[in-house]
């Protein structure tokens, strides 16, 4: 929020996380998070390492369903199902957590520098 200077929410509640999760399961807890503050015309950034992340899929259908933007970071396979549901879909073909997770990383400080100038 602070670098983009946008409106952003994360999913690091843990208060809110376990709510979510307790009422409707972890595969539909981001998607009915979604529903709750997600606005037509929003961006929604998924990031699942494997891109086969059941709540990640959800929340990512649902943000699309609500005319939202998607850009999703995935890895280990180029073609998961992550990988085609983003408006700009970003893939790292290495099978290992690390990796794919340092170079997420990369991306959004990329992104957030970008957004700054």
């Amino acid at each position: 929020m602070k670098m983009a200077r946008k409106h952003t929410m994360s999913f690091t509640d843990a208060a809110m996380i376990t709510c979510y999760a307790n009422d409707y399961g972890w595969e539909k807890a981001m998607e009915e998070w979604i529903i709750a503050q997600f606005l037509p015309g929003d961006t929604l950034v998924a990031i699942s390492s494997s891109g086969e992340s059941k709540n990640i899929l959800n929340a990512t259908r649902k943000a699309k369903e609500m005319k939202g933007k998607v850009i999703t970071l995935s890895g280990f396979n180029k073609d998961n199902s992550l990988s085609k549901l983003g408006d700009v879909n970003i893939v790292v073909p290495v099978r290992s957590f690390g990796i794919v997770e340092n170079f997420h990383s990369m991306v959004l400080h990329i992104i957030l520098d970008d957004l700054h100038m």
